[in-house]
């Protein structure tokens, strides 16, 4: 009889003793496991310190995914405010109300999505604005920084166009007037200009041909987010 007690006493024991092993190395496991970023809400509106090589500028970022937006209220140092409004249909808007002048640039891809830092690789742990933050890089195109505690977005930097962004605010949930998304008549009376086509020549200069390798920069970096992920 104590045999038959002893025995099922044992096979307890082991399986006390596997269950016990198996939890310690999940719990290793889940230790190691790198942090993985968090999306962006659906909608919020965030305002930004742009240090772009040198040329520095106040941006109010209002990303609305639902509605397939997202637009970039640039002001410029002792400058004037560039409108860059961006759709899903891959449409952009450059416009300088005070200027009257517009662009309307056709990307290949839309506006990012909230969840465009999926699969990106791991940095580690970095102090960048007096927070401690998780970094990732993604497509060796953007380096980005989340605060630890609040998982807020800190800062970013494109690294293919030497754009840095500072997060001075972070409002979930915010949402811009519908009215303030229009572009103006100017916009639609130009001629379309496609990152696609031969729109940049070797005759143009300045500021539009700096221009232009920058809309180029912004194609090849925001295909870049997306092609890791299809």
């Amino acid at each position: 009889m104590e045999r038959w007690i002893a025995l099922p006493c044992r096979c307890l024991l082991q399986g006390l003793g596997l269950c016990i092993s198996i939890w310690v190395v999940a719990a290793a496991a889940s230790e190691k496991a790198d942090p993985i970023p968090k999306p962006w809400p659906l909608q919020f509106h965030a305002q930004l310190y742009q240090n772009r090589t040198g040329k520095l500028s106040m941006i109010d970022l209002w990303y609305d995914y639902p509605n397939g937006r997202n637009l970039n209220l640039i002001q410029k140092q002792l400058g004037s405010v560039i409108h860059d409004v961006e759709y899903t249909n891959g449409t952009s808007f450059y416009y300088d109300l005070e200027a009257g002048t517009c662009k309307v640039v056709l990307f290949q891809v839309g506006i990012l999505r909230p969840d465009f830092l999926n699969d990106a690789t791991y940095v580690g742990v970095d102090e960048i604005d007096g927070y401690k933050c998780n970094v990732w890089d993604k497509a060796d195109f953007i380096r980005y920084w989340e605060d630890i505690e609040t998982r807020r977005p800190i800062s970013w930097l494109f690294t293919t166009t030497g754009m840095w962004m500072h997060v001075m605010k972070f409002e979930e949930g915010n949402v811009l007037d519908d009215q303030k998304w229009q572009a103006p008549p100017s916009c639609f009376e130009r001629r379309v200009a496609s990152t696609t086509s031969s729109a940049l020549k070797a005759s143009e200069v300045g500021e539009r041909e700096r221009q232009g390798i920058y809309i180029k920069k912004a194609v090849v970096a925001r295909k870049a987010m997306y092609h890791s992920d299809k």
